[in-house]
């Protein structure tokens, strides 16, 4: 994948004098309840989640809008989970249309410039994902799903090896599920939760979500990126103040 130029805000173009900048600023757009969002936070973003619906166990700032029309101004960086439905293995299964919002993400957050990630699962029309699977990082999860970005990312490889029985964190919680010998289903909220390390969501919720260990994972990646930009604006500054 091709890294590209992107512009950043004054909150972390250049570190003060003799200190560290601020903690970047991260907008979490079709946030839900947040998944996302604590991976975010946990690598060193402030974030602000924007969804069109009200999720009142978001732990961080939250707006209610729709996130095509939510204002990227002021950010760092931009995460973004459009709707899955229309790309779902379980998309057979229902008989409504669901819309596809990627194409229309993509093009705001191309048009706004800076950096950022598309999120979402297997067989979304993402271009040039990297692949995470919960068993690289230790969960009783494999949870694959693929994401996009105009900066340079790595995926990881599968360990399913290390998961002689994980969960799927999918549906309703009713032991195995229908149709798989290789995962079953959570007994209840609390082994969802352990999983998935999300301690915080209903069941509803969780079954939306990705591991905040993924999103950590990738916004370590982000920042070190943003932190060369910044040792480069540094030195260029350095380098016209001696003039």
């Amino acid at each position: 994948m091709k890294t590209l130029e992107y512009k950043m805000t004054d909150a972390t173009a250049l570190a003060p004098a003799g200190g560290c900048a601020t903690r970047p600023k991260a907008l979490d757009l079709y946030c839900c309840a947040g998944g996302a969002a604590v991976g975010l936070h946990r690598a060193g973003f402030d974030v602000t989640g924007w969804d069109i619906v009200n999720q009142p166990r978001y732990p961080f700032d939250f707006v209610q809008g729709n996130a095509l029309d939510a204002d990227l101004t002021g950010y760092d960086f931009v995460w973004a989970s459009p709707p899955c439905q229309a790309h779902s293995s379980l998309k057979a299964l229902h008989a409504k249309e669901h819309e596809c919002f990627i194409a229309r993400t993509r093009e705001k957050l191309k048009a706004w410039g800076g950096a950022y990630i598309i999120e979402n699962v297997m067989g979304a029309p993402l271009e040039n994902p990297v692949m995470l699977c919960g068993s690289a990082f230790g969960l009783n999860v494999r949870r694959h799903r693929i994401f996009e970005s105009n900066i340079f990312l790595t995926g990881t490889d599968c360990e399913h090896w290390k998961q002689p029985e994980p969960l799927s964190v999918t549906g309703h919680f009713d032991g195995y599920g229908a149709g798989s010998r290789k995962a079953r289903k959570p007994r209840n909220l609390k082994e969802a939760q352990d999983a998935m390390g999300m301690d915080w969501t209903n069941a509803k919720e969780i079954v939306q979500a990705i591991p905040p260990a993924f999103s950590e994972y990738l916004a370590r990646q982000i920042l070190r990126v943003m932190a060369r930009h910044n040792d480069t604006l540094c030195r260029e500054a350095g380098q016209k103040d001696e003039q």
